[in-house]
C-alpha cells in the first residue's frame, strides 16, 4: 500500500486555498476603500476646523485666489489633469497654515493621474453662491471631495453645486450643501 496523496486530492486542496485567498483578497481591498475614505472624511474635518479658527481671529474665510484651489494645486479647470500639493503661499486654504493647521492634508490617492483630490471654494464678498451672499467679507466656503464607497451612507451627490462630481461636502459659514454655485 502507497502513502501519500493523490493528484486529485492534491488539485481540490489547491483549489479550496485559491478560493479561499481570493475571499481575503477581496475583503482586504474593501477594508482599504473604506480606510482611504475615513482618512478623507477626517482630512476635511481638520481642515474645516482650521477654517474656523481662521475665521475667529480674522473675520473672514481665507479668500480664494485662484479660480480652482485644490490639494493638486491652483488649477484653471476641473478635473486636475496634473499638480501634487495645495498651492501653498497665500492662495486660498494655505493661508490656514501653520497658524491654524501645521500641514494641508492631501487626498489618499492624490497624484497627477488620480481624479481624487480635496477642492475648496470660497464666497467672495457681493457674490451668491452655495445659497449665500456674503456682505463685505468672506463668509462661507465648501470643502470636498470623492469618496470611493459608493454605498457610503454619508454620501451626497452633486452636494458641491461648483463641482458635483464630488460626492462628500463640508459647508463652512453660511454655505448650504447641494446649492448651486
Amino acid at each position: 500500500m502507497k502513502k501519500g496523496f493523490t493528484l486529485i486530492e492534491l488539485l481540490v486542496v489547491i483549489a479550496i486555498i485559491g478560493i479561499l485567498s481570493s475571499v481575503v483578497l477581496a475583503s482586504l481591498n474593501s477594508a482599504r476603500v473604506k480606510s482611504r475614505d475615513a482618512r478623507r472624511i477626517a482630512d476635511l474635518n481638520q481642515i474645516s476646523k482650521a477654517m474656523e479658527l481662521y475665521y475667529d481671529a480674522n473675520g473672514q474665510y481665507p479668500p480664494d485666489n485662484c479660480i480652482y484651489d485644490t490639494s493638486k494645486g491652483c488649477l484653471a479647470s476641473l478635473p486636475p489633469t496634473s499638480g501634487s500639493d495645495w498651492a501653498g503661499g497665500t492662495v486660498g486654504v494655505s493661508n490656514i497654515v501653520p497658524n491654524f493647521i501645521s500641514k494641508l492634508a492631501l487626498d489618499p490617492l492624490n497624484t497627477s493621474s488620480s481624479n481624487f483630490f480635496y477642492y475648496y471654494e470660497a464666497v467672495f464678498a457681493g457674490q451668491t453662491q452655495f445659497g449665500t451672499t456674503c456682505g463685505s467679507t468672506v463668509c462661507a466656503y465648501m470643502l470636498s471631495t470623492s469618496l470611493e464607497n459608493t454605498a457610503d451612507p454619508r454620501i451626497n451627490n452633486s452636494c458641491n453645486g461648483c463641482y458635483p462630481s464630488h460626492n462628500y461636502c463640508i459647508p463652512g459659514g453660511s454655505a448650504r450643501l447641494n446649492s448651486s454655485c
